[in-house]
């Protein structure tokens, strides 16, 4: 867990502080905003990758290893799984981002505050999401059946204790947190009036994410991706369209 949450923050902090500098400080634009996101991600991989040298030995990559075509095949089975439901996600942002645009820029700005202060939330999130799919797969590996159970009870706790606080922090210090990225009354007003629902949708949140990461060291794959596609067609499309609607007429 240290090492997963520590490579979160990492990243979450040289994105947010080289977009604050590239933005704010220097005036270099958003070209600039976009290359401290990349470098971001790119300081994460680093630290991932130095942590799996020094540890290769352990994963039998200390010396040469021979191609097992099944799992070669397996893995791109699973891959494809994988981009259909990776697909559908960023479907969905690419879509709701359209739509925002042809609301206006006090939506386009609204929505970008709350795009990032939901993702705040998700990027905490996301490192437990991934304790659960490491650990998690390691322990369904050596068919520790009673350590998993208990490892994923303890990441649902701890997620809905993160869900739950950031649903407290959002709600509480609402005015603060918008001030950081705008002090225009007409984008203050457009955000009050989803702001409680975003806060609130943090526990909810963090209980899918958990049991994304349970099920991607399951290797529930079909699951996921079924799952997905599903909640694009009946959930977010649906709900998606009837506020655009409202907000048009």
């Amino acid at each position: 867990i240290p090492l997963t949450m520590g490579i979160v923050l990492l990243t979450t902090l040289v994105n947010a502080v080289g977009t604050y500098l590239a933005v704010f400080h220097f005036g270099w634009g958003i070209k600039w905003a976009a290359w401290a996101t990349v470098l971001s991600f790119l300081a994460g991989d680093c630290v991932a990758l130095g942590w799996l040298w020094s540890h290769r030995r352990d994963f039998g990559l200390g010396e040469g290893w021979k191609v097992d075509w099944n799992d070669v095949i397996d893995l791109g089975s699973d891959g494809l799984n994988l981009a259909g439901r990776t697909g559908i996600l960023t479907l969905s942002f690419f879509i709701i981002t359209m739509f925002a645009t042809r609301l206006g820029t006090t939506v386009v700005a609204a929505y970008q505050v709350a795009l990032q202060a939901w993702l705040l939330a998700a990027y905490c999130m996301d490192g437990l999401a991934i304790t659960a799919t490491s650990l998690g797969g390691q322990l369904l590996g050596k068919r520790d059946y009673g350590a998993h159970r208990l490892l994923s009870r303890r990441l649902v706790n701890l997620g809905l204790g993160v869900g739950v606080s950031f649903f407290l922090f959002y709600w509480l210090a609402e005015t603060w947190i918008q001030g950081l990225f705008t002090n225009r009354p007409a984008i203050i007003a457009q955000l009050g009036t989803t702001w409680f629902w975003l806060a609130a949708s943090q526990p909810i949140n963090a209980m899918a994410y958990i049991y994304d990461g349970i099920l991607f060291g399951g290797k529930d794959f079909v699951f996921l991706r079924k799952r997905m596609m599903e909640g694009f067609l009946l959930v977010f499309l649906p709900l998606m369209l009837w506020g655009f609607l409202k907000m048009e007429s």
